[in-house]
């Protein structure tokens, strides 16, 4: 598959929801079930150690986190993951990445949110083989009514 370009914008999103979760119960089904992402260490601009996130491991020149895994699957070359690295470094989400202007049209507006919301459980520690699930029924409305319900 050819790689996207990070500033891709068409009017109509071209990867569709079903696909996305489709792609990461496969990724999910590819590891451990008990596997847990580990966040590696990452030196901000004071020169402190901080814990986060890759979208690309320098050390194993692979995919690291599942959205890593997942823009790799859907051609995002490994350049553009190094780039996203470099503009994440300080919070390792995914809608920041949406909101610099990366990835632009490439998902729906609710997949932008769902996959931010599975990043933030993979970095606390949740196991990949939940994730799927977790995406699903943040699409489907769970977390807006989950909100609903502790007003």
């Amino acid at each position: 598959m050819e790689g996207r370009r990070l500033g891709m914008s068409t009017s109509k999103p071209a990867v569709s929801n079903h696909v996305v979760t489709t792609m990461l119960g496969e990724i999910a089904g590819s590891v451990p079930k008990d596997f847990a992402y580990e966040l590696r260490p990452r030196t901000n601009d004071r020169g402190e150690e901080v814990p986060g996130s890759l979208y690309w491991n320098p050390e194993t020149d692979t995919p690291d986190c599942i959205i890593g895994h997942l823009l790799f699957r859907l051609g995002v070359l490994p350049d553009e993951l190094r780039d996203c690295d470099d503009i994440c470094w300080k919070s390792t989400n995914f809608t920041n990445l949406v909101e610099a202007g990366k990835f632009k049209g490439m998902f729906t507006t609710e997949m932008v949110a769902t996959l931010g919301y599975i990043q933030i459980h993979q970095d606390n520690g949740t196991p990949w083989s939940q994730l799927p699930g977790i995406a699903a029924g943040y699409l489907s409305g769970w977390f807006d009514r989950e909100i609903r319900d502790r007003s």
